[in-house]
């Protein structure tokens, strides 16, 4: 499914999740793949809303539940990759996303849930998100938090440049507040003034962060 990892080794006795191969830079490809999901997510709801209640146990257990689980876990995987992505960029979108990031993985808990205990729990411990001490992609994953200064500030981004790829062509110094002159006329900023070879400097959408502080998912000891 595209998921990064780092396997155990003699520094880390487990697995790591790292970025996965959907851009969030290039094609819209993240966003694209949790519209997807998004989509086909209301279609099984919507199906399961109409359903009879004697046959909606059988429909969780065969479609709902591998649709809408699928659904909560790209979802958190995908926007915990674009979350990291914001707070390096010093987006105030970064803080809203990492909620979301949570709500998915409880989401993806009660999922788990309700379904070994449907009919009075026949398919109990059948599903989980506890498979073994090495497996880690179902957990929360990393999140950064950003504090913001005060007022917002005019961000420029352009498609294809990715900072968790290739984070050294963005180093902060870059970051100019929108009330420079060169900000303010719309002149072209030089790449001296960047750093970089080309293109435009990166620049937060809604304002730039003065501390970016990560949070680390709890260890599973089970």
């Amino acid at each position: 499914m595209g998921w990064g990892y780092q396997w155990a080794t003699d520094k880390h006795g487990r697995e790591r999740n790292t970025d996965t191969d959907f851009s969030c830079a290039n094609y819209r490809e993240a966003s694209r793949r949790i519209a997807e999901y998004d989509r086909i997510g209301k279609l099984v709801e919507k199906v399961m809303t109409n359903l009879p209640e004697i046959e909606k146990p059988a429909f969780y257990q065969l479609l709902y539940y591998p649709v809408r689980a699928s659904e909560q876990l790209n979802k958190m995987i995908l926007d915990g990759q674009r979350n990291r992505w914001y707070a390096r960029q010093g987006r105030a979108a970064a803080n809203p996303l990492r909620d979301e990031v949570r709500a998915h993985y409880d989401s993806l808990q009660n999922l788990t849930a309700g379904y070994n205990e449907l009919l009075g729990g026949k398919w109990n411990r059948i599903m989980t998100t506890r498979q073994g001490f090495a497996c880690s992609y179902y957990q929360l994953p990393e999140l950064d938090s950003v504090t913001l200064q005060s007022g917002a500030s005019l961000g420029v981004w352009v498609e294809s440049e990715d900072v968790l790829k290739a984070p050294a062509q963005f180093p902060r110094a870059a970051l100019l507040s929108a009330s420079t002159p060169a900000a303010r006329d719309g002149s072209t900023y030089s790449t001296k003034a960047t750093g970089r070879s080309s293109g435009p400097p990166l620049l937060p959408t809604n304002g730039f962060a003065s501390t970016t502080r990560r949070e680390r998912p709890p260890r599973n000891r089970n």
